[in-house]
């Protein structure tokens, strides 16, 4: 049963990353997030969501408006919204050195910068996600996982990017847990 099933509804899963941003592997860290607690919440994804488009090792959803995507990085809350017309993506790869867990969105908070293109990849397991994640979004197993931070911003690992005055990627090193 899902965490929030109302009348009509399928069953929803929750996606929740909390760790700390670092090291900088690439551009200027502009925000100054090296070093920063960092909490990524995505709830209440439908089960029965189906995929914009996929291939035999990787998947791509566009959750619906139900779907709530938030990120508090050093206790300042963010809105991850819709690049144009287009919500969130949420994207999933297969590989059998880990699978891949892929956010993109924009981070919207108008106090601070406005808005900022990101994109958050969490490597887990290899087989953490079932292969019928390819046509309907499922929760990953075992839930928590540990997170290790990449080492470079095109290599394997954990880490965020994002564009605000020039594009930064960092590393992500914590703990990933999934729930519906």
């Amino acid at each position: 049963m899902g965490s929030c099933q109302l009348l009509g509804q399928s069953p929803t899963l929750t996606v929740t990353v909390t760790g700390t941003l670092g090291p900088v592997l690439s551009g200027n860290d502009s925000l100054r997030l090296n070093g920063r607690p960092v909490v990524f919440t995505i709830n209440n994804i439908s089960e029965s969501l189906l995929p914009l488009k996929h291939n035999d090792h990787a998947v791509e959803y566009q959750p619906d408006s139900y779907s709530d995507f938030s990120a508090t990085v050093s206790g300042v809350p963010f809105n991850i919204g819709e690049t144009g017309n287009v919500g969130p993506i949420v994207a999933v790869v297969l590989t059998p050195q880990a699978d891949i867990g892929i956010l993109s969105g924009l981070a919207v908070n108008a106090q601070i910068f406005g808005i900022a293109p990101i994109k958050g990849t969490i490597y887990l397991k290899p087989g953490s996600w079932h292969k019928t994640v390819l046509e309907h979004m499922r929760a990953f197993s075992p839930s928590p996982q540990d997170l290790t931070a990449a080492t470079s911003r095109t290599g394997p690992g954990s880490k965020l990017s994002y564009s605000y005055e020039g594009t930064t990627t960092l590393g992500l090193s914590g703990t990933a847990s999934s729930t519906n």
